[in-house]
């Protein structure tokens, strides 16, 4: 039997075979497919991307438990409690598995301290390296894709880095109704939240002035989504009652802490990279 009449008998013979047995093919291609790992050990507060890699499909990512650690849709995890939770990444019906184990480690107040100090200087490097330089000297970014403006900046006062959260709401004539004003002092530990509503004193022309002024403190280690801060209130011209001005600073700050949170994660930042361990 000549050369050419055994290759032809080989190669029909392969081709049959991958007939008959079409999902080999398919078997060695889901083989391919995995985590770029499927075990890790993170300290409270670090964070770390996961990867699908062998395709190119989305994959739908969850967390099996996440008081101990929480998955963006990129992959991207966050360690937010002492224990041991597993991370699925979902491509149809198949699963894909990484156990993720987390250290507390908030009793290393110098660990934790130098931890977070190195993320707000990648907050600061991504504001100044994405945002715009403003007249009196502070870099921003600044989101209106909501309608609501919203902006990230930062600044130094008297030597110390001040980062500022921004949350302005207007009226449908362009008038500003309500501002919020949250600043971090990283240095300090300490945050601080003014909310202000504003109101149009005078009908008869566009004077604005501000309707009431409420201001608390606020503790990154201890506030979560569903804290309700108790704000001192000051120069209260419209005379609202406390608990309407308690209810509506509060919701305010909701809706930002999630608008602020979203424009972190544009720079791979989130709020427990800031200390805010429990949100």
């Amino acid at each position: 039997m000549g050369n050419k009449k055994v290759c032809s008998i080989i190669l029909i013979a392969a081709l049959a075979m991958g007939i008959m047995n079409p999902t080999s093919a398919l078997r060695k291609a889901a083989a391919k497919i995995k985590l770029n790992k499927t075990s890790v050990t993170l300290n409270t507060g670090y964070t770390i991307a996961l990867k699908v890699k062998g395709t190119k499909k989305k994959a739908t990512w969850t967390s099996g438990n996440t008081q101990v650690a929480t998955v963006t849709q990129k992959g991207k995890v966050t360690a937010k409690s002492a224990g041991t939770t597993k991370i699925t990444a979902k491509i149809a019906k198949k699963k894909y598995t990484c156990i993720v184990k987390v250290k507390d480690t908030s009793t290393d107040d110098s660990n934790s301290a130098t931890t977070i100090s190195d993320n707000f200087e990648k907050l600061k490097t991504y504001i100044q390296n994405n945002g715009s330089l403003a007249a009196d000297g502070y870099h921003f970014i600044e989101d209106m894709s909501t309608g609501i403006v919203y902006i990230l900046s930062y600044t130094e006062q008297n030597g110390i880095p001040v980062f500022m959260f921004l949350s302005k709401q207007f009226d449908e004539n362009g008038s500003i109704l309500y501002y919020n004003a949250m600043a971090l002092t990283p240095v300090l530990s300490t945050g601080s939240v003014v909310s202000y509503c504003y109101a149009k004193l005078n009908p008869d022309n566009d004077e604005f002035s501000v309707g009431y002024q409420a201001k608390t403190n606020i503790d990154p280690k201890t506030f979560t989504k569903g804290t309700m801060l108790t704000f001192g209130v000051l120069d209260n011209v419209l005379g609202r009652e406390n608990p309407a001005i308690q209810e509506v600073s509060n919701r305010m700050l909701s809706t930002a802490f999630d608008a602020w949170g979203f424009m972190l994660l544009k720079g791979e930042i989130s709020w427990a990279d800031l200390g805010f361990m429990a949100y």
